[in-house]
């Protein structure tokens, strides 16, 4: 969809006339000109309409997003999304053929280092992985000063966290969690990441140490993930809040309840790889 595309729907979901859509930011007809995709329009202007009708610019951008990305971008994320499927529905098959499109693809080395990873897991054979192939992942989280906002980082590190060694993991929340409270405003998007990093960070703590102390994150996480927006794209999240508050209170049968009423109503298929 292009933007002239994006802005006629958002104006007929508005329902409203070119001109009240406008409104003197510019002409009708320069309005008409672009719906029609016969002209371009400025950013700043984009932008104006946009926040005048407030209009969820990460939405707006969704729908634009295949047709202004690059060709390579499109592909690593389209690979990354069904590789995510794959490894949450347990399904060996899809994420063997996820793994080998990956590999001989022309995508970043954290995608494949992911895959990697993701094979690893799905094979139970993690230990198998050498402290090589370790020193490499810590390379390329490491690497980026601003790992904290590059997205191919943010998700190797929410992989890699069952591979890592657990002082450096603890570093790396810490960290995190710091960067987290300095933010004034966090996109829907950006704490979809955030929260599986979380998600990941618990499953790994909990089946490596089961105990609350002050040397790990867990509380820091099952907050965060609590205080998520009260919204279907959060919902599961939430109920993962309080299936490893659960957990790490042991109370065992609390938690079972709520992993298996997951189970039951598949609202997250993911659930069956909870431990518990």
């Amino acid at each position: 969809m292009t933007i002239g595309e994006a802005l006629k729907k958002e104006q007929e979901e508005l329902g409203l006339t070119e001109t009240e859509m406008v409104e003197n930011i510019i002409t009708t007809s320069a309005y008409s000109r672009i719906v029609n995709n016969k002209r371009r329009i400025s950013s700043d202007l984009l932008l104006e309409i946009l926040l005048m009708h407030d209009i969820n610019l990460e939405n707006f951008l969704f729908k634009i997003k295949d047709t202004y990305s690059c060709e390579k971008i499109q592909l690593e994320q389209n690979l990354s999304q069904k590789m995510t499927v794959a490894i949450n529905t347990h399904n060996k098959n899809e994420v063997k053929v996820c793994y080998k499109q990956i590999i001989k693809s022309n995508v970043s080395s954290n995608l494949k280092l992911r895959a990697e990873i993701a094979m690893a897991y799905i094979n139970d054979s993690i230990n198998e992985l050498d402290e090589s192939f370790k020193k490499v992942v810590i390379n390329n989280l490491t690497k980026t000063e601003n790992w904290f906002f590059n997205i191919n980082t943010l998700s190797l590190f929410s992989t890699a966290i069952i591979i890592l060694p657990e002082d450096f993991v603890e570093i790396m929340m810490n960290s995190f969690f710091k960067k987290v409270q300095r933010l004034d405003a966090i996109s829907g998007a950006m704490n979809e990441r955030f929260a599986d990093i979380c998600n990941n960070y618990l499953h790994w703590r909990y089946k490596n140490n089961k105990r609350f102390n002050k040397e790990n994150n867990v509380e820091n996480a099952i907050e965060f993930l609590d205080n998520l927006k009260n919204s279907p794209r959060f919902i599961i999240y939430r109920i993962s809040a309080r299936y490893y508050s659960a957990l790490f209170s042991n109370k065992l049968n609390k938690a079972k309840k709520i992993k298996d009423e997951l189970l039951d109503i598949k609202r997250i298929l993911a659930a069956k790889n909870w431990p518990g």
